[in-house]
């Protein structure tokens, strides 16, 4: 496992920062005639029951999971096709301005200026605990955001481990403002979907989940929505919001996006051990990417939502609307 050492117990809790993915190359590596591009109609992925620790791996069918879609509701998608919009609940107060303070060499970010405001209240802090060899439960910190009533959209190395598995214990903390994490007021996963291409082979394309809660969390709290493209995503003016160290406190931080792939795209935008997890929203609060990994204070990078997991995404959604829904 990769440990990012932010802060260490001598007792039997190990507290740590979870890193984000290390991939050898940089933004400037990418390739442009690799920007364009589209999902098979077929993805291997695995569903993991957080209670019974059972797994099921599958097919999923892209075209007939669109169908499926189409059939649990016909106005899920704008005229553009590949748009969900966010969803903000009446009365919630909403926050799309920062200011911000240098925290590191050449970049600014902020603490949010409440957890209590739409946006931020749609994203989530985490903590992912995994048993070590001792026996000892290692906590790791992330962050989440909803993208339905009870659906959360992370990254994948928040919930799996080439060395230790699936998370032993994952939760959910909403509105997080301080260092202190409550012992009782958290909300557990339900069950999650990852694609096998990053459980089986680590392949970065595809770091990311897609996890269903016990909980209805976005009528309260609202949702992003979300968006997908097979072109690139370059000079795109974006936010990234999260729960960068163990402090606790959300920060937020905007920026332009530079070199993309249909899987990856770069931003100038300051991130930590923390962040992985991350929306990457535009300022009508549509994630077009997770937050995944870093290389410097000036340029990180996360995975775009391609159109699996935007419709993997959106067929959970449907499910805890058919649940929720007015």
């Amino acid at each position: 496992m990769k440990h990012f050492f932010c802060l260490l117990c001598g007792m039997a809790i190990i507290l740590l920062c979870r890193t984000d993915s290390i991939i050898a190359s940089t933004c400037s590596d990418i390739s442009k005639k690799d920007s364009l591009g589209g999902d098979t109609d077929i993805l291997n992925v695995v569903e993991y029951d957080y209670e019974t620790h059972a797994e099921h791996f599958y097919e999923l069918s892209l075209s007939k999971l669109r169908k499926e879609n189409q059939l649990l509701s016909s106005s899920i998608q704008n005229s553009n096709g590949n748009i969900m919009e966010a969803y903000i609940p009446e009365g919630l107060p909403t926050v799309d301005d920062i200011q911000p303070k240098a925290i590191l060499p050449g970049k600014k970010w902020a603490p949010v200026s409440s957890v209590n405001v739409y946006p931020y209240s749609a994203v989530l802090a985490m903590k992912m605990g995994w048993e070590n060899e001792d026996g000892e439960m290692e906590w790791y910190y992330g962050t989440g955001f909803l993208e339905g009533y009870d659906v959360v959209a992370t990254a994948g190395h928040n919930m799996w481990d080439a060395d230790y598995g699936w998370v032993d214990d994952c939760r959910f903390y909403v509105r997080q403002a301080g260092s202190t994490y409550s012992l009782t007021d958290y909300y557990h996963p339900k069950e999650w979907t990852c694609a096998t291409n990053y459980t089986l082979n680590l392949d970065t394309n595809y770091d990311w989940c897609a996890i269903t809660l016990w909980d209805n969390l976005g009528s309260a709290n609202g949702w992003f929505g979300r968006g997908w493209s097979n072109g690139d995503f370059d000079n795109e003016a974006v936010t990234v919001s999260g729960y960068p160290g163990t402090a606790g406190i959300q920060y937020t931080g905007s920026g332009i996006t530079s070199n993309s792939t249909y899987y990856k795209v770069c931003y100038d935008i300051n991130t930590l051990p923390g962040n992985s997890g991350s929306p990457v929203y535009t300022p009508s609060y549509n994630a077009w990417a997770i937050h995944t990994a870093s290389y410097s204070s000036t340029v990180n990078w996360g995975n775009r939502i391609t159109e699996w997991l935007y419709t993997i995404l959106t067929n959970r959604a449907l499910a805890g609307a058919a649940i929720y829904g007015s």
